[in-house]
C-alpha cells in the first residue's frame, strides 16, 4: 500500500506558494475588510495560477516562486499598515507621496506600525526553509496546460460578476469593495493595470469626461438666500485646526472653542471628506469645491493643473491672500501647490523663530503670537488668510503639557486630549492678539485624529459599530466674527460644501463649486473620496453595500442618492485628471 508522504505532497514548491499566498491573501482580509464569500476565494486562486502557470517557462522555477513571494509579502504588509491607518488600500499611484515620509520626524513615521502589519512574513520565512536551488527545462506543454486552467476559472469567476463588481473594478476609488471581494493581489494587479493604462494613454476618455462634467455643471443650481453678502467686504482667516473633533469640544476641554461655537454660526453635523492626503486633501476640498482623488493625493500628483479655487476668487475681489504654517514649506507639497490655487505669500518655517517647538514644529502658542504680530502690520485693504496649526497632530507628543484627564491617561486620547486642551488654548490666545474688529474667523477641524474602534470603545466605555464610529470622527466648523447672530446648523455638510457657502457670505465667485451652499439646500448629501454617503436619513456605507437608516426612506431615495454620489465621485476625478479647468 501506498503510504501518504508529505515531502512527496509538498515537492512541487510552487503548490507550496500557492497555499501560502492564498493563506496571506485570507488573513490580511480577515484583518481590514472581512471575508465575503468563495468568489474572494476563487479570484485570489485564479490569480495564483496566473503566476503559477508562468514558472513553466523558467529554470530556475523555485527561485521564481520565491521572488514573487516576497513581492506578495511585501503587498501583504503595505496594505495592512495603510488599512490601519488609513482605513483604506494603498495604489501604486501613491509611491510619489510615499517621499513626504521623509519629511517627517522618526516617531511620526514609526507610530503609524503595529505588529499585525508583519504577521504575514511568515510566508517568506517558510518559503527560505523549503527553498532548493534547483535548475529544471522550460515545459510548455505544462505551462500551456496550468494556464488553460487557469483560463477556464477566470471565465467562471468573470461570469459570476455583476454591474457593480464590474463598475467597481474599473473606477479607481472602490478599492475596499475590490479587496472584499476579489482578494488584495487582484486589486492590486488591477490598480497596476490603471496607473500604465493612465500613464500611456493620459487623454483615454476625455472628451466623454468633458461631456459628463458640463452636463453637471448645467444641471446645478446657485439660490441667493439670507446669508448673500453678509459678510460683503470683510476680511477673512480660515484656522485649520489640526485633528480636532466634535466630540471633545466642550466647556473643559476647549473652553475658547466651546464659546466661539456659542457665539457664531456652528455646525454640528460637519465631515471631513479627506482622502490619503489628510491634512493637504482638506485645504484642497475646502478651496476648491472639489472632491480627493482616488488615484494619488492632487498637491503632490497633481500640482500642475489650473484650479478655480475660492482663494483666487477673493484674490479677484482685491483681496490679499495668504496662508501660514510653522512646518516644513516643501511638506505636502505646499510651496509649489499654493502658487497653482493662488495664494499670493506662504509664510512657513523660515519666517518664524522656531525656538518654542512641540510636536512635529512650531508649537501653536508660538507660531499664533508671530503670526498675529504678522497679520496685525498687514498694509492690505482686505486679506483671505489661512492659518495651519501642527502641534496636535500625531503621535501626540505632550511633553511638557499638563491637563487632567482622568480615567483617559496613559492612553493615545488621553494625550490627544492634553494636545487638544493646549491647542484651544493657543486659539484663545490667538484671538485676544489678533484684530478681529473687521474680520472673520472660519475654524474647522481638518479630520479625525484617526483613533481605532477599539480605542474609542476603550475610551466611551462601550461597544460602538461601524455607524458609531463614522459618527464619532465628525470635526467642528466654526463661522465668527463680532457682529454675527449664534446659530446652530444641524443640516449633514462637508469640506466640499465650504467653498460655496462661503462664497455665497462674502459675494464672490463659486460657481465651479461641487459642493451646495449649506443655507440654500434642505436634503445635502456628504460623499466621501471611497464612495460611502451620508445624509440626514441615513448613511450608506459603499464598501458593504449596505446601510443605516436614521430616517424612514424607500429604495427609491437610495437609489437617487448613490447615483448621485457616484456621478459627484467622478466628475470631481474627471476635473483633476484631465486638467479640465485649463
Amino acid at each position: 500500500m501506498h503510504k501518504f508522504n508529505i515531502s512527496s505532497s509538498l515537492k512541487d514548491y510552487g503548490i507550496i506558494f500557492i497555499i501560502s499566498s492564498l493563506i496571506n491573501s485570507c488573513i490580511l482580509n480577515f484583518l481590514t475588510v472581512g471575508i465575503n464569500d468563495l468568489q474572494f476565494i476563487l479570484f485570489e486562486l485564479c490569480f495564483l495560477l496566473f503566476i503559477y502557470s508562468f514558472s513553466y517557462l523558467f529554470k530556475k522555477r523555485n527561485l521564481y516562486f520565491l521572488i514573487i513571494s516576497i513581492i506578495l509579502t511585501i503587498i501583504c504588509i503595505a496594505n495592512s499598515l495603510y488599512f490601519n491607518n488609513y482605513n483604506d488600500f494603498t495604489s501604486f499611484y501613491l509611491l510619489e507621496t510615499l517621499f513626504q515620509a521623509f519629511l517627517l520626524p522618526k516617531e511620526a513615521v514609526t507610530n503609524v506600525f503595529q505588529l499585525n502589519d508583519f504577521i504575514f512574513l511568515w510566508q517568506i520565512v517558510l518559503m527560505l526553509i523549503l527553498y532548493k536551488r534547483q535548475t529544471s527545462t522550460r515545459n510548455i506543454s505544462l505551462f500551456k496546460k496550468s494556464f488553460l486552467v487557469y483560463v477556464i476559472l477566470l471565465i467562471f469567476n468573470l461570469l459570476m460578476l455583476n454591474y457593480n463588481d464590474v463598475y467597481r473594478l474599473t473606477h479607481d476609488w472602490n478599492k475596499s469593495y475590490v479587496v472584499r471581494n476579489m482578494g488584495i493581489y487582484n486589486y492590486q494587479a488591477n490598480d497596476l493595470f490603471n496607473v500604465i493604462y493612465k500613464l500611456i494613454c493620459p487623454k483615454c476618455g476625455y472628451e466623454n469626461a468633458k461631456e459628463e462634467v458640463e452636463e453637471f455643471y448645467n444641471n446645478k443650481e446657485i439660490k441667493p438666500n439670507e446669508y448673500t453678502n453678509i459678510f460683503k467686504d470683510k476680511n477673512v482667516l480660515f484656522i485649520h485646526a489640526e485633528s480636532i473633533q466634535s466630540m471633545f469640544i466642550n466647556e473643559t476641554i476647549t473652553p475658547n472653542l466651546y464659546k466661539l461655537k456659542n457665539e457664531g454660526i456652528y455646525f454640528n453635523n460637519y465631515y471631513s471628506e479627506e482622502s490619503v492626503g489628510t491634512s493637504s486633501d482638506t485645504e484642497f476640498t475646502i478651496t476648491n469645491s472639489l472632491l480627493p482623488i482616488g488615484t494619488g493625493t492632487v498637491f503632490i500628483n497633481y500640482d500642475n493643473n489650473e484650479y478655480k479655487s475660492l482663494i483666487k476668487s477673493f484674490k479677484n475681489n482685491g483681496y490679499y491672500t495668504f496662508s501660514m504654517h510653522g512646518n516644513i514649506c516643501e511638506y505636502w507639497n505646499r510651496d509649489k501647490m499654493y502658487k497653482k490655487i493662488g495664494y499670493d505669500h506662504y509664510y512657513c518655517y523660515d519666517t518664524y523663530d522656531l525656538t518654542e517647538k512641540l510636536g512635529l514644529g512650531l508649537s501653536d502658542k508660538s507660531f499664533f503670537i508671530q503670526s498675529a504680530d504678522i497679520i496685525n502690520n498687514l498694509e492690505y485693504d482686505k486679506f483671505y488668510g489661512t492659518l495651519i496649526m501642527l502641534s496636535n497632530h500625531t503621535p501626540f507628543n505632550t511633553e511638557g503639557i499638563t491637563f487632567d484627564v482622568g480615567d483617559a491617561l496613559g492612553t493615545r486620547i488621553g494625550n490627544y486630549i492634553k494636545l487638544v486642551h493646549y491647542a484651544d488654548e493657543a486659539i484663545g490666545e490667538f484671538i485676544n492678539r489678533v484684530n478681529l474688529d473687521n474680520t472673520v474667523l472660519v475654524i474647522y477641524g481638518d479630520h479625525d485624529a484617526k483613533f481605532t474602534q477599539k480605542e474609542y470603545e476603550e475610551y466611551l466605555g462601550k461597544e460602538i459599530d461601524f455607524y458609531e464610529y463614522e459618527q464619532l470622527t465628525k470635526v467642528p466648523l466654526i463661522i465668527w466674527s463680532k457682529d454675527i447672530k449664534h446659530q446652530e446648523i444641524d443640516k449633514i455638510m462637508g469640506s466640499i460644501d465650504v467653498m460655496p457657502t462661503i462664497g455665497n457670505m462674502f459675494g464672490v465667485d463659486t460657481k465651479y463649486a461641487l459642493g451646495n451652499d449649506i443655507f440654500s439646500i434642505d436634503d445635502n448629501i456628504v460623499v466621501f473620496p471611497n464612495g460611502n454617503w451620508v445624509t440626514d436619513k441615513i448613511y450608506y456605507n459603499n464598501q458593504l453595500s449596505e446601510y443605516k437608516m436614521y430616517e424612514s426612506v424607500d429604495s427609491n431615495y437610495i437609489k437617487e442618492k448613490e447615483e448621485y454620489a457616484r456621478n459627484l465621485i467622478e466628475t470631481s476625478n474627471n476635473i483633476i485628471r484631465y486638467n479640465l479647468f485649463k
